[in-house]
């Protein structure tokens, strides 16, 4: 197991999130958000696999300060043409998010029952509709804090068929206190429930953990509608 972190590479003094008035302790510490990013790359490779049966609208849920989808390593991967969409809550990274990338960002709260019909009524307000469903959808990082069933069944029906949907989890790993009773408990428990919503499993991936800190090993999931 690798626990070598190098931070000042990354830049993880967040707008509304000082490590000065981090109230999370080492659960989100500069060394935990530097495990978030790097976390979050894991997905990429996976990304830019499935190259050809991207599409060109992309919906990516919970980026944070630390949108996958525009990463460098995926700038000749994704297309420049690309409708690009985001769902977030966090006030000061939607901020971010549109100073820095002039985003389009929908602001909800994935768990407010409401949910599912606020997420199609707000897409369709940016262009997404019946007739434009979503090419691809990138959850990373986010299952541990939500309804996850509720979630995938929201996103299924907001896909087009043959859409790919990219998850990258590691069960009960992040700030426990905003943890959700409805996130998966285990790996199989997130597989089944993929499955039961109607996605097929194009591609599976264990990855063992890398740091201490890592509660299990990660989770890997390339789905097809």
């Amino acid at each position: 197991m690798i626990e070598l972190i190098k931070t000042r590479k990354y830049e993880v003094d967040w707008p509304g999130w000082s490590l000065l008035s981090n109230q999370f302790g080492d659960e989100f510490d500069e060394a935990a958000r530097v495990r978030m990013i790097i976390g979050g790359k894991r997905l990429i490779p996976f990304i830019a696999k499935h190259k050809a049966r991207l599409g060109k609208s992309f919906l990516e849920i919970g980026p944070f300060f630390n949108p996958v989808v525009l990463s460098r390593e995926l700038s000749d991967v994704i297309s420049v043409n690309s409708f690009i969409l985001f769902l977030e809550n966090d006030p000061f990274a939607i901020d971010w998010l549109k100073l820095n990338f002039n985003a389009n960002v929908i602001s909800l709260d994935i768990n407010d029952p409401a949910f599912s019909n606020a997420l199609a009524t707000s897409m369709f307000n940016e262009g997404v509709d019946t007739k434009n469903l979503l090419d691809c959808v990138l959850i990373s990082q986010v299952l541990n804090y939500i309804d996850f069933r509720m979630l995938l069944e929201t996103v299924y029906t907001l896909m087009k068929p043959g859409g790919l949907l990219f998850i990258n989890n590691v069960i009960d790993y992040g700030i426990p206190p905003l943890f959700s009773p409805g996130r998966p408990r285990s790996n199989e428990d997130l597989e089944e429930g993929a499955i039961n919503k109607g996605f097929k499993i194009v591609e599976k991936e264990i990855i063992p953990r890398r740091f201490r800190k890592e509660t299990n090993d990660r989770l890997i999931l390339v789905l097809e509608k």
